[in-house]
């Protein structure tokens, strides 16, 4: 992909406080969400977003690839989108660890402060990405020196309860990108903000992305950016459909999403245009047009005045 469309693309989302990014895989996750950070352009290729309660940074290195996706969401009628940035897999892993590891200082926080603070990287064995927290802490540095080289996906491993109660910094890496989280390890509620998830029973699966989404064996994610969505605000809840950001994403998702997913929606949108009856419209083959077809379906719910004729198609949906 040309690479000035690319970083273009993310200028783009980064230029609007609304959105949310995340570096990690599945388990092992830091997500950060201000709506209004400092945003520092520090060259054409080099980007910082920063808030007193975290900070994202990307360094595009010239082979980026991005994947627009959308998804089932479990809520009635809703759905998922992101925006995926990829490497290709022969140049983008890290040496990520299994075991907990202590990797020395920290020479790139992003706090001068913090540059002596000694990073531990908890070991889940993702390739694309590190989890890591950074700490000051004496008695804690002192409980992970005593675990180091066990494996934190072990049932009730003593140092994430060491880590919770101590609530360090964690630094998520991939390649190119880079998530600090300083807000305090809620134990009941994922709070608003920046903030992470370790869930040791996910981990063991060691899986880059999530399997619902299309990435192309050849590439390996490296960050992802959740656009400002149509119908869900910052804080999980239910606005009223805003149809300018829901057309900004159609337009990411036809130049950058599966050419078979975006080709489904087009068709049944045409379809429903047209006045087809559910009956004469030839089903989807492939999961992935199947899947096209739904969210297309319930986006309709919003998009096409006519209620009556799209509850027909629902209904005909769950009444093969």
């Amino acid at each position: 992909m040309n690479q000035s469309n690319i970083i273009s693309l993310f200028q783009s989302y980064i230029s609007e406080g609304k959105n949310a990014f995340s570096v990690g895989g599945v388990g092992a996750i830091a997500e950060f969400q201000d709506e209004s950070p400092d945003i520092t352009i520090i060259d054409d290729k080099y980007f910082r977003l920063q808030s007193h309660l975290g900070q994202f940074s990307v360094k595009f290195n010239g082979e980026e690839n991005a994947l627009a996706y959308e998804n089932r969401a479990a809520e009635k009628g809703n759905w998922q989108c992101g925006l995926v940035f990829t490497l290709p897999k022969k140049t983008c892993f890290l040496h990520s660890h299994e075991v907990l590891t202590e990797l020395g200082e920290d020479k790139e926080a992003s706090d001068p402060l913090a540059r002596k603070h000694l990073l531990f990287d908890l070991g889940t064995g993702i390739p694309n990405m590190r989890f890591c927290i950074r700490t000051d802490d004496n008695d804690l540095i002192r409980m992970l020196r005593e675990h180091e080289g066990t494996s934190i996906i072990a049932q009730e491993h003593p140092a994430l309860e060491a880590i919770i109660n101590a609530s360090p910094h964690r630094i998520v890496t991939s390649k190119i990108a880079r998530i600090e989280v300083f807000q305090k390890i809620d134990r009941h509620r994922t709070p608003i903000g920046p903030h992470t998830h370790l869930l040791p029973k996910l981990i063991k699966l060691r899986r880059l992305v999530a399997s619902n989404i299309p990435i192309s064996s050849d590439q390996v994610p490296q960050f992802t950016v959740y656009p400002e969505h149509p119908l869900i605000d910052q804080f999980g809840h239910r606005i009223k459909f805003d149809q300018i950001n829901f057309d900004k994403f159609q337009l990411t998702l036809k130049k950058y999403g599966c050419a078979k997913f975006y080709k489904e929606k087009l068709r049944l949108r045409a379809a429903l245009a047209n006045r087809v009856k559910p009956c004469d419209y030839t089903p989807p083959s492939s999961k992935i047009e199947r899947t096209a077809f739904e969210i297309e379906l319930r986006q309709q719910a919003y998009l096409n005045a006519d209620t009556d004729y799209i509850n027909e198609w629902r209904k005909k949906k769950r009444n093969p």
